[in-house]
């Protein structure tokens, strides 16, 4: 049952770590470019 709550939380987690490396990627590429 507990590993069952820690999976359905980490899915989220990871989806948003995920697209935050992405964003600061761009970010970062930006920034190079100007």
């Amino acid at each position: 049952m507990k590993s069952k709550i820690i999976r359905e939380l980490q899915a989220p987690f990871l989806l948003f770590a995920f697209t935050l490396k992405r964003i600061n990627q761009q970010f970062r590429d930006e920034v190079y470019w100007q």
